[in-house]
This record gives C-alpha cells, sequence and structure tokens, in this order.
C-alpha cells in the first residue's frame, strides 16, 4: 500500500491509496518554427520544462465528517509532496480535489488532479565546502542544478565564485562584512537575512549565478571570508 507525505502530512491514517502512484518526468518543450517559403517547419527545443499531471486515487478508512474534513484540508492547493515510490524525491506540486467533499462523505472515496513543477528535488542534497582552489562538486542528477551557495564576508573587497571557468563576482562593502550572504541560483537572487526578512543585494553582483551540469564540475572561491563556504547542491531529476 502506498502513501503521500504532503506539507508533512502523512496519508498512511487516512487514506488506501487504489492507484500506483507513478511519478511522471518533465520533457523540454519543443518550439515550431516557420521559415517564409520552407517546406517544413524547424524544431527548436526550448531551455524550459512544462508542467507535468499526475492523478491521486484513494478510499478512506473510515470517511466520517472529522476525517474527510482533515484529509481535504491537508491535500489541497501548493506544498511539497513526497511518494512512497520516491521517498528520497520531494516535488513542487498543487494537488486539486476532484471530488467535492459531501461527495467523499457519502462514498468514503478521494481523487485529486496533481501538478507538478520540474523537478524532482533530492530530499537530502549533498552539501558540501568550497576551497580556494579548485573542488570537486558531483551532480548526481538527470539534470543542471541550480545552487545554493552560503558565505560571510570578513572584509570589504571583491569575492569571487568561480565555477568551470565562470566567474560570479561579489562586491562587498564594509556594511555587509560579517553577514552571511545566501547565493541562490534558482531564483537569481543574493541576499542576506534581516530577521525573518530577506534583504537582495543583486546591485552587488556581476556575471551569471553558478550552474552545475551533470556529472562533475569544478568550483573555487577567491576574497576574504570568514568561516567556510559551502555549497548545496540541489541535485534534481527529470
Amino acid at each position: 500500500m502506498g502513501y503521500i507525505i504532503y506539507n508533512g502530512y502523512n496519508s498512511s491514517d487516512d487514506l488506501i491509496i487504489t492507484r500506483p502512484l507513478i511519478r511522471p518526468t518533465w520533457g523540454a518543450e519543443i518550439n515550431e518554427i516557420t521559415r517564409p517559403g520552407a517546406p517544413r517547419k524547424l524544431m527548436q527545443v526550448s531551455k524550459s520544462y512544462a508542467n507535468e499531471q499526475m492523478t491521486i486515487e484513494a478510499a478512506l478508512f473510515d470517511a466520517t465528517p472529522e476525517r474527510v474534513r482533515k484529509v481535504y484540508q491537508a491535500l489541497s492547493g501548493h506544498g511539497q509532496l513526497v511518494l512512497s515510490s520516491a521517498p528520497d524525491e520531494i516535488l513542487t506540486a498543487y494537488i486539486r480535489p476532484l471530488i467535492p467533499e459531501a461527495v467523499a462523505l457519502q462514498t468514503a472515496v478521494y481523487a485529486a488532479s496533481v501538478t507538478l513543477m520540474p523537478f524532482a528535488y533530492a530530499s537530502k542534497p549533498t552539501v558540501a565546502t568550497v576551497g580556494t582552489s579548485y573542488t570537486t562538486i558531483t551532480n548526481s542528477g538527470t539534470v543542471y542544478s541550480a545552487p545554493e551557495i552560503r558565505l560571510t564576508p570578513s572584509a570589504a573587497g571583491e569575492i569571487v565564485i568561480d565555477t568551470n571557468g565562470s566567474a560570479f563576482t561579489l562586491t562587498i562593502p564594509a556594511e555587509l562584512a560579517s553577514k552571511e550572504l545566501i547565493i541562490d541560483s534558482d531564483a537569481e537572487v543574493t541576499y542576506y537575512m534581516d530577521g525573518e526578512d530577506k534583504v537582495s543585494v543583486n546591485y552587488r553582483t556581476k556575471g551569471s549565478y553558478p550552474l552545475l551540469h551533470m556529472g562533475d564540475n569544478y568550483i573555487k572561491y577567491s576574497g576574504s571570508v570568514t568561516g567556510t563556504v559551502t555549497i548545496n547542491v540541489r541535485e534534481r531529476w527529470l
């Protein structure tokens, strides 16, 4: 019997999954280009990936009003999804129930449409230390990854992150020294935390955000930092 975990809620106590939980895979979008006078169109592979769909079908152990309400409150809207068939992966999802709550109460059946955004991410991603000479970082996913890098400047000046020969530069003023900076390559934003608020310092950056291709990558930094520079690989799969 399968189960799902959604935003921390585990379906095991409430639902019997009746349809196999098979995660779909993502493919790059294909664009067709028409050339004037040409007899056929060109096919161009996009750098973006479309959302995919799956369906959850289940029976309720005991269709009491309290249990049905609990399931519908837990399994709807945006969240992080884990399938029992792929427990080491985290999916970004939107769940929309297909059966009205009142009908589920009468039939003890639950069904939902799930929209899955690219990609499947590692539930325990690799976190490594970056040095001042090239460090080998392996991306074990099946698509390039957009890592998160954390560092704390110790003085004003430049800090350069060199990933496979591509430089990403931070210009550090005195007021940013001693603040932990977070380089989020997925969102393409660099920031520090002020209480619960993220304060962007993108205007202090230059160059493309670091990306890790599949397999081995080589990364190093230069500049003055306190402590260690860490990288969260954020492996992901199609």
